[in-house]
């Protein structure tokens, strides 16, 4: 009689403890209660070991994409300082370059400098030889003007006597 009563109060919907008191009540629930507990600790271990699963994935991806990261760094701060050298170099070759042309242009002018004085000093010396070539020529056309002019007063205070 007690399974067509519990048959018939499963099949009706009620509990089956409706009718017990005190501890009794609670029995068929705590079997309940337990599947339950099982079922969330089994879901639990399956969270956790798929958090554990997704948290080590997730821990590779971040360790790929740091050393990604280390890497392209890496990349740039080399491409940087090669730039860099780069630059230095190019500016080294053009100062040099810009040295180099003044420097030919200060030698070229200095070189003009040294063949214009030394043009100046040979007109120089020129002029003066010239100039002291015409004084003794003055110098001796008036010593002989002078001495014409003298033979010639000679003569005449000569005739007069």
């Amino acid at each position: 009689m007690r399974s067509d009563r519990s048959d018939s109060q499963k099949s009706s919907g009620e509990r089956p403890s409706s009718n017990k008191f005190g501890a009794a009540q609670g029995r068929p629930l705590v079997q309940l209660q337990a599947r339950s507990l099982r079922g969330l600790a089994n879901r639990w271990r399956k969270l956790s070991d798929s958090f554990a699963v997704d948290s080590e994935v997730l821990s590779e991806k971040i360790a790929a994409f740091q050393k990604q990261f280390r890497e392209k760094s890496l990349e740039l701060s080399s491409q940087h300082k090669q730039q860099v050298h780069d630059l230095q170099t190019e500016w080294d070759e053009k100062l040099d370059s810009a040295i180099g042309k003044t420097e030919l242009a200060t030698l070229e002018k200095i070189r003009w400098e040294n063949q214009t004085l030394k043009t100046l000093k040979a007109k120089r010396k020129d002029a003066e030889a010239k100039q002291e070539s015409d004084h003794t020529q003055v110098c001796s056309r008036l010593t002989a003007d002078l001495q014409r002019g003298r033979d010639a007063a000679r003569l005449v205070r000569d005739q007069k006597k």
